[in-house]
């Protein structure tokens, strides 16, 4: 189990580290809210698609912890 600073380290590095402004191939809203709520497989490849997208990693972050807050 990673510690909080490891998890705020590697949350900021994947928010910062892959720009993509236009959104070339990025999956619908409606796929990374699904993601963010876990009702899709961890298998599906959006989940990977958000390591190589930052704004699709801040918007899966915050789909998350809306969930989370509902729970």
């Amino acid at each position: 189990m990673l510690d909080s600073n490891t998890r705020a380290l590697i949350k900021e590095f994947f928010l910062e580290a892959n720009p993509n402004p236009e959104r070339k191939g990025c999956p619908t809203e409606h796929t990374i809210k699904a993601l963010a709520e876990d009702r899709l497989p961890v298998s599906h490849p959006a989940r990977l698609h958000l390591a190589s997208c930052s704004e699709c990693f801040a918007e899966y972050n915050h789909f998350r912890l809306d969930w989370k807050e509902t729970m």
